[in-house]
Formats: C-alpha cells, sequence, structure tokens
C-alpha cells in the first residue's frame, strides 16, 4: 500500500503532537547501524527499504527538537533485535533543503518530507517518496543516500 502524501503535505502538520512543519533550514538525524547500513565506511543501498519511501515513511529526528535520551534508548533496542547486524551505530545529519532539492529530470521534487511527531517523540520526521514505481523509487533512494555522508556519534550531536 503506497502512502497519501503529497508536497502539499509539507505545508500542514501531520500530527496533534506535531511542534511545527519541517523547515528548509532544520537538521535532520538517520540512525545507522554497521555492518547493516554501513560497509567499508560507505552507507549501501539497502540502508533505505523501498517499502520505507513508498508507505511507511523512513524515520528521522528534527534535531532542534530531538531528544538524547530517547535517541539512545532507540538505539540499545534496535540492536537487542539484530546484534550482529547492528554492532556499531551512528547518526547521519543532513539538512532538509538538501532533501528538498532531490529532483527528478523534469525538474520535479522526489521526496517529501513531513512533521510526523508521536507523542513519546515531538522530533519525529518522515520522508517518503513522490512517486511510486519501483525502478524510480531505486533511484530516489541512491540519491538520499549521498545525503548519509556526514556521520556523528551520538555524543558529537548532543554536546
Amino acid at each position: 500500500m503506497t502512502h497519501n502524501y503529497s508536497l502539499d503535505s509539507e505545508t500542514t502538520t501531520q500530527s496533534e503532537f506535531s511542534p511545527g512543519i519541517v523547515e528548509n533550514s532544520e537538521l535532520l538525524l538517520r540512525l545507522l547501524f554497521e555492518p547493516e547500513h554501513i560497509v567499508d565506511n560507505l552507507v549501501i543501498n539497502t540502508a533505505i527499504s523501498i517499502e520505507d519511501l513508498k508507505s511507511r515513511g523512513l524515520s528521522l529526528d528534527r534535531i532542534k527538537f530531538a531528544n538524547k535520551s530517547l535517541i539512545n534508548k532507540r538505539i540499545v533496542n534496535q540492536q537487542i533485535k539484530n546484534r550482529k547486524n547492528r554492532k556499531t551505530h551512528c547518526l547521519a545529519s543532513f539538512d532538509c533543503k538538501s532533501v528538498r532539492e532531490i529532483k527528478n529530470d523534469n525538474q520535479v521534487r522526489e521526496l517529501i518530507l513531513i512533521d510526523d511527531a508521536i507523542e513519546e517523540n515531538i522530533a519525529h520526521a518522515s520522508i517518503y517518496a513522490n512517486a511510486h514505481g519501483k525502478a524510480t523509487l531505486r533511484k530516489i533512494r541512491i540519491k538520499l543516500i549521498k545525503l548519509f555522508k556526514n556521520r556523528y556519534s551520538i555524543e558529537n550531536v548532543f554536546n
């Protein structure tokens, strides 16, 4: 099942817990694990699920609302689920504007970035594809992964 968001969805809050729409100037965080997402210091394509882009949303934290304790709990919980592939972790940091600048050959934006805060994490945001074909989703994923080049420890993000 595909999502029901459009580019217009970015202009209104999508959650009753939202601190507001995601601004272009905001920094975003994506939790990554090695070797599940990173191999030989490179983020691999499967670090972003096609299904996330198509329907579930690629989960992020908005750094200005992020809570270090919540992210630490998420790290521990996710490592417990898959210790073999989640040996170490880092946070990719990138700005919202970079996500919104990803366009196709016709200069149409390829990604939708919405605030979908949840009660226990008002920093939550999600990225969805603005297209649905499998080949197109793979191309979009490659472009998005390029934004994951700046990676930091949680201590360096919250110092």
